[in-house]
């Protein structure tokens, strides 16, 4: 399966085919334990990046690509490796010791792939809905870029989210079929127990008539 985007920000970045795709490709996998899947992402290497402390998501993601058959770096600006700026023109000074459009080509050399969880500031709704730290990324990267979790979307939880609901509906569709199906045996074996009752009972009127023909 073919994916058009290089950058998925939000589940409106796929098309309703390709949501199609991933979703029924995510179905299939849970169902193989993903052995169908396990060379997926050979010989690739994934930066996540997480300017936000995460659990689940940075486990679910290294868990994943790891099934898939590819590698993790995890890299958290401010923490573990320099603070960033995304600011374009802006001077370098104080704690921002790395523009993002350096970051990204240094990244985009040695990665296949960049997932990025940043959370809003919380300090100006005109900023944070511009998602300042994904957009400077997927102007500045040359490889794909996923979110992990932004000021607006969550598009793998919405995906997630997705696959949960179809496989429920499969599962629900199915105990349908089968509870039709019960109920059509049931009728049968009703239908067939009515006859039953009905033939044991001519049966007994015949007996009946042949032994008042005999006593004549």
């Amino acid at each position: 399966m073919t994916i058009s985007t290089r950058a998925l920000i939000s589940t409106s970045d796929l098309t309703p085919q390709e949501l199609t795709g991933v979703i029924e490709r995510a179905i299939q996998g849970k169902q193989s334990n993903w052995r169908e899947h396990s060379t997926a992402l050979a010989g690739k290497v994934i930066a996540l990046m997480f300017f936000n402390p995460s659990l689940r998501t940075r486990a679910s993601f290294q868990a994943g690509i790891a099934r898939l058959g590819g590698q993790s770096v995890v890299l958290a600006p401010g923490s573990d490796s320099w603070t960033l700026e995304f600011e374009e023109g802006a001077l370098m000074y104080r704690d921002r010791t790395e523009h993002v459009k350096d970051a990204s080509g240094v990244l985009s050399q040695y990665f296949d792939a960049v997932c990025i969880r940043s959370f809003p500031a919380l300090k100006s709704w005109e900023e944070d809905k511009n998602e300042p730290v994904l957009s400077a990324f997927k102007k500045h990267l040359d490889i794909p870029l996923v979110s992990m979790e932004s000021a607006l979307w969550h598009p793998c939880q919405a995906l997630a989210d997705a696959v949960t609901r179809q496989a429920r509906t499969d599962y629900e569709r199915w105990i349908a079929w089968k509870s039709d199906e019960l109920d059509r045996v049931r009728r049968f074996i009703e239908e067939r127990h009515r006859w039953s009752s009905a033939y044991s009972r001519l049966k007994e009127i015949r007996l009946q008539l042949r032994e008042v023909y005999l006593s004549a």
